[in-house]
């Protein structure tokens, strides 16, 4: 059996919720994650292979793929890394201080040259995070623009009544917002 188990490659399919969201069809992964368990461990496996990295990087890493909007915790990254380690698919070396640093092994790089194509897509996955989040953010983003630079005019002729009115509709609309979650 293939080390990472349930046969063939062992980062590819299978695991993880099935919810989808979001209109580019991408998966909720569980508990309001984006990847697999298998699909965190092999492109942690692609980012070691590219550059040693530790865990706190390897998770900055990954941020900085999607481009800000998905870093994985810190309670999902280590345990990859643990289980990338017990497969003998990475080996970590202490070097100044506490921290781990990471290295991929010869194994590790046959199983990622195995993945090239997955790497591809994850990479690509994440990527588009940022523009699918931005392009539902534009919207309300223009219109919170526009709501500070009309109040920013308005304010320099109000009067003190007509302020606490102002307020007042802000205060309401936030709380139908809030009502809406």
């Amino acid at each position: 059996m293939h080390p990472m188990g349930r046969g063939g490659r062992g980062f590819g399919g299978g695991g993880g919720g099935g919810k989808r969201w979001g209109s580019a069809g991408h998966h909720d992964r569980g508990r309001g994650g984006m990847l697999t368990a298998s699909e965190l461990r092999i492109l942690l496996l692609s980012l070691i292979a590219a550059e040693l990295g530790y865990g706190y990087h390897l998770i900055r890493s990954i941020e900085r793929l999607s481009r800000g909007e998905y870093a994985p915790s810190p309670g999902v990254v280590y345990p990859a890394l643990t289980v990338l380690e017990d497969l003998g698919l990475i080996a970590a070396s202490t070097g100044d201080g506490p921290r781990k640093t990471f290295a991929i092994t010869p194994a590790g790089e046959v199983e990622l040259q195995a993945a090239t194509e997955e790497v591809a897509a994850l990479n690509a996955r994440l990527a588009s995070v940022a523009t699918v989040e931005r392009e539902l953010d534009a919207p309300v983003r223009r219109a919170m623009e526009n709501l500070k630079m009309v109040l920013a005019n308005a304010t320099a002729q109000l009067a003190s009544g007509e302020a606490h009115e102002i307020a007042a509709l802000i205060d309401a609309v936030a709380q139908q917002i809030e009502r809406r979650r």
